[in-house]
């Protein structure tokens, strides 16, 4: 197995060691289980990110009505975020 293949067998186990009960075909597995698991995992990067990008003061945070942060660009801050957008990444 590949080591991509291996990263899929163990995403599929963790999915039914949290749903102990759950059953589906290839492409419900494809389409709900592992479209869930990418969704939750892009979900913690983008917070980390956004977190990381309000704590340079690059993005305001704000609580909405529903009491969800929302997130918009500092524009007292556009020269420095001009400044990070040229740095090279690592």
């Amino acid at each position: 197995m590949t080591a991509d293949e291996l990263s899929l067998a163990r995403a599929i186990l963790e999915y039914l060691s949290r749903h102990p009960q759950a059953k589906d075909t290839r492409e419900g597995i494809a389409t709900w289980w592992l479209q869930q698991q990418q969704i939750e995992q892009a979900v913690r990067r983008i917070f980390r990110v956004m977190e990381f990008l309000a704590s340079r003061d690059f993005l305001v945070k704000r609580r909405g009505p529903d009491l969800r942060v929302y997130y918009e660009l500092n524009q007292r801050r556009l020269e420095e975020i001009g400044h990070f957008l040229e740095e090279p990444e690592p």
